[in-house]
């Protein structure tokens, strides 16, 4: 987990800073309530911060917090005797609304399992129970803090305003769904532009100041794994820097292995005129050009990269005009593709892993800020966009995007799977107990 254990510091600095706070912490006389057991009902700021908090405990079982409703009702009831005058109430409920918050964020914030940061500057900001602590007896506005760390970035947001509208009322598959895809959200730090794309809707958004302008289809990963390649298209938080003009398309080990190694072995040069292969040294564009002769062929199919080969920039290139690359350790990538009647099917889990573009063009126009797309005639010329612009590729079988919750298939049987959610809300669970056990 990236935890960012910034604040040790923060208690000194921050009654240095307040004095009249330090005082406040000493123990009081006659047994009145300390700042402290009053937390969450005693200034304004602090019984709306309460509230805040009471109002996401109540669906916080979607989120991961199974506790939550349950404690919700519990803090109603003790926020309504503290109201009417009831110290032990009052510190009941700070003691209650403590370790609620402490839970609830600790989830929010946990690593979500099965996502790859291609790029650490996509990882969202995680803190540790030890510093959520900190925070929070350290807080100069409580309602302030509590907003800070339970808003998410802007998905997951919609998402969660339907949980809390609709998520009582749904079937069970529906309700496995929407807590699948609010954890797998949570993998999404806060940005304002960005691309979204979503295997199971097999659909791209671009969003900007933090609302969808534009979508598009996409082909993704086939549900399949053959002879240990897996072609399903993984999550993966990352970068765009550059779009690739003209590409090459450099041939997967596992189409080479499966089809078109075994056609350049018994066909030699002619297969590859006719498809407009070349096999390569090296990939670069001054890579040398070898001939079917120069290959070894007791491991050009069993072992990667000891066969490489591409495919010329043209019509019959499998990577259309543009490609658009981001760090991952897959080498999952946005392409252009001539093959456009994929697009008119529903289900459009097709590729090998990648993720081809309805309209690359348009896609590109907007990556390129409007400025225009530059007319390039060269082969595999990347050329660097006016900036880095986010991509999340993640999994959303319920959604919320357009403003009202729908489904998609679950493609892939992620949310199917009760057993590994099981285990990913236990393993949850007990982190925060033994977080909490060593505070």
């Amino acid at each position: 987990m990236n935890k960012i254990s910034l604040f040790a510091a923060i208690p000194a600095l921050f009654l240095a800073a307040h004095p009249a706070l330090a005082q406040d912490r000493s123990t009081p006389a006659n047994g009145a309530v300390q700042a402290s057991d009053a937390r969450w009902s005693g200034a304004p700021e602090q019984t709306a911060a309460a509230e805040r908090l009471i109002g996401l405990l109540e669906y916080a079982d979607f989120e991961g917090y199974a506790e939550g409703p349950a404690l919700a009702a519990q803090a109603k009831e003790l926020q309504r005797k503290a109201a009417a005058g009831d110290a032990m109430a009052a510190r009941g409920l700070a003691t209650l609304l403590d370790r609620a918050y402490l839970d609830y964020v600790t989830t929010l914030q946990a690593e979500v399992p099965y996502v790859e940061y291609g790029d650490g500057a996509q990882i969202p900001r995680r803190f540790s129970r030890t510093d959520h602590q900190t925070l929070l007896t350290h807080a100069p506005n409580l309602d302030t803090l509590v907003r800070q760390q339970t808003t998410m970035n802007v998905v997951y947001e919609g998402l969660r305003q339907q949980a809390h509208t609709y998520g009582r009322s749904l079937e069970p598959e529906a309700k496995d769904a929407l807590r699948g895809t609010l954890m797998r959200l949570r993998a999404l730090p806060k940005r304002n532009r960005f691309v979204l794309v979503d295997i199971a809707s097999q659909r791209l958004w671009m969003y900007d100041g933090g609302q969808p302008v534009d979508s598009m289809k996409v082909v993704v990963g086939r549900n399949e794994i053959s002879q240990g390649i897996d072609s399903r298209t993984p999550m993966i938080m990352s970068t765009i820097h550059y779009a690739t003009h003209n590409p090459y398309w450099h041939v997967p080990f596992a189409v080479l292995r499966k089809t078109v190694g075994n056609n350049i072995k018994n066909q030699g040069n002619s297969y590859l005129k006719s498809r407009g292969y070349e096999i390569v040294d090296r990939w670069a564009n001054d890579a040398a050009i070898l001939s079917p002769a120069d290959v070894d062929w007791s491991t050009a199919l069993s072992v990667p990269d000891a066969l490489k080969v591409r495919q010329l920039p043209g019509g019959a290139n499998s990577m259309g005009n543009f490609k658009f690359n981001f760090p991952n350790a897959t080498g999952i990538y946005l392409h252009d593709t001539p093959m456009k009647t994929y697009f008119n099917e529903t289900d459009r889990a097709r590729s090998n892993g990648c993720i081809r573009l309805e309209d690359a063009r348009r896609f590109a126009s907007w990556l390129y800020k409007g400025q225009g797309v530059p007319d390039i005639d060269a082969a595999e010329t990347h050329d660097t966009l006016p900036e880095g612009v986010p991509v999340f590729v993640t999994y959303m079988t319920a959604q919320a995007v357009d403003g009202s919750m729908s489904y998609a298939a679950d493609v892939y049987g992620f949310d199917g799977n009760r057993e590994r959610v099981a285990e990913i809300d236990a393993a949850a669970e007990q982190a925060n107990r033994d977080e909490a056990a060593n505070l």
